[in-house]
């Protein structure tokens, strides 16, 4: 259940459900910034 998931991960972490077509656009976004998709 990814509800449990979410509540034992840090309060400071956002999980947000990102569509396949845009992963690309974040994973660019996040490398200018220096930073993984995930931080």
């Amino acid at each position: 259940m990814p509800r449990q998931n979410a509540m034992r991960a840090k309060s400071a972490n956002i999980h947000i459900r990102i569509a396949p077509e845009k992963r690309e656009l974040i994973d660019r976004a996040a490398s200018i910034a220096g930073k993984t998709r995930s931080e």
